[in-house]
């Protein structure tokens, strides 16, 4: 029997795979944040092992990879949470918890994976939920795609490194799915798609566990299949979505000035800031530079 370590168990998509591979015979352990249903899921799922976790921290990660009991051979992260807002109001505070919940927990686990199989020259299996966030720019979901647009890129470089390892990544990219995902957005003034028409997280889970159970599992699995035409260029917006946003940024009126005005640059004490700041003061601009070293912000610009 494989030993499975599921993150994000203790409700959702996480629960459901859980339940689902209990019933297959593997042998889990399942761990979510303190003060969740975990213990819940755990007495549903038969021998199943659980601990609390706080996966923002690496010094927690570094303790559950050390009280299992052996190494798992899958890896199943569902760990995260919808961060929605309009674009132009999500509150900056909502970009780092999205990334710490979306990217760097799911990212950190990985790794963390990785280099247990690799040292012990193990194969192994790693699936972590991501989104269709990550491919399609929606203005409504900027902090979230994100995140899911970097979780995917390093999924890619794991999928690189691990293959001559015999260590398979993938990811699971669910479209529309009727969770508690859009309370958050409903918050924030996002418009809510019709829920009926969403697609339920019994069928995120079902694909879930058949990657798990393939012989030779794909890179990424996009729910419905229907979604599966975005694989074929991959990183390519939705030609309705890029439409409006372009209509968006063109009403904004994002174009430079026709006439010298002041020019707020970050990063303005070296490389391309520096450049940019000194060609546009010979334009008539002015600069205010932005940089983490006043000292050398101050000699650069007055070179």
């Amino acid at each position: 029997m494989s030993v499975c370590l599921i993150t994000g168990a203790a409700g959702g998509i996480g629960g459901l795979v859980a339940r689902q591979l209990a019933d297959r015979g593997f042998r889990l352990h399942l761990t979510d944040r303190p003060g969740s249903a975990l213990e819940g899921v755990a007495r549903d799922c038969p021998g199943a092992a659980f601990s609390f976790c706080d996966l923002t921290r690496p010094d927690e990660i570094e303790a559950l990879f050390e009280q299992l009991a052996e190494p798992p051979q899958v890896v199943f992260n569902a760990i995260g949470k919808g961060v929605m807002g309009k674009f132009d109001a999500i509150p900056a505070a909502s970009f780092s918890e999205s990334f710490e919940l979306n990217f760097f927990s799911p990212l950190f686990v990985n790794l963390r994976a990785f280099r247990t199989w690799k040292t012990r020259a193990l194969t192994g299996r790693l699936l972590t939920v991501s989104s269709v966030s990550g491919h399609r720019a929606y203005p409504s979901s900027i902090a979230y795609g994100a995140a899911k647009h970097a979780l995917e890129a390093s999924m890619t470089i794991l999928r690189k490194v691990g293959e001559p390892l015999g260590i398979a990544v993938g990811t699971i990219c669910p479209t529309n799915v009727d969770t508690g995902f859009w309370s958050n957005a409903e918050v924030y003034g996002v418009e809510v798609p019709d829920r009926s028409r969403m697609i339920s997280p019994e069928q995120v889970a079902h694909a879930c566990v058949e990657w798990i159970e393939q012989a030779d599992p794909p890179r990424r699995v996009f729910v419905p299949e229907q979604q599966v035409s975005i694989c074929t260029r991959y990183g390519i917006p939705s030609p309705a979505v890029d439409q409006r946003l372009a209509h968006t940024l063109t009403e904004a009126g994002h174009q430079m000035p026709p006439s010298p005005g002041v020019a707020l640059i970050t990063g303005a004490s070296s490389g391309l800031g520096l450049a940019l700041s000194r060609a546009l003061s010979q334009l008539g601009w002015t600069i205010v530079g932005l940089a983490r070293n006043r000292t050398r912000l101050e000699g650069m610009l007055r070179s």
